[in-house]
């Protein structure tokens, strides 16, 4: 994760990875679909990430072309953090049959 990190940030402006970024409660809202336990999504919830979204849209709109040339890189970033995060949520978090760990077991994963 540190070496996409890496790439996105030569190749693209820290706004532009940070804006990406904002988009992974999308993500990660699809797959938490599939969980045990699955989260429950309000009609507050789907507007927040509409408007996140055309927020995103707009800005990415007004780059110029060399700025858009890391994008792959953000993308491929924010893909690998939300899916750690996602693992740790589904073995960790009570409400979702988490596994029996420990502290140091946790840190030793991680």
């Amino acid at each position: 994760m540190l070496l996409t990190s890496i790439l996105a940030l030569k190749n693209a402006p820290m706004s532009l990875s940070i804006t990406l970024r904002a988009l992974s409660p999308l993500g990660s809202l699809l797959v938490e679909r599939f969980y045990p336990d699955p989260l429950r999504i309000t009609p507050a919830v789907i507007m927040s990430i509409a408007v996140t979204v055309v927020g995103a849209a707009v800005y990415c709109s007004s780059l110029e072309k060399e700025a858009m040339a890391g994008v792959g890189w953000v993308v491929l970033n924010s893909l690998i953090a939300t899916g750690d995060r996602l693992v740790c949520r589904l073995l960790l978090a009570k409400d979702q049959c988490p596994v029996d760990l420990s502290k140091t077991a946790c840190t030793l994963l991680s």
